[in-house]
């Protein structure tokens, strides 16, 4: 799957990683239903991965 970033909509409902610019895992997760926007993430650059 390839990253989503803040304010596109999730493809599917679930639980997404958060991911930080050099693609390394933040530690942070979000559960997001299938067609919501995705929330906006604490740093710049950091995108969503299922």
């Amino acid at each position: 799957m390839s990253k989503l970033k803040p304010g596109n909509p999730a493809p599917t409902g679930g639980t997404y990683h958060v991911i930080g610019p050099r693609g390394g895992n933040t530690g942070n997760t979000v559960h997001v239903h299938p067609g919501k926007p995705m929330p906006p993430t604490q740093k710049p650059k950091e995108t969503f991965k299922k």
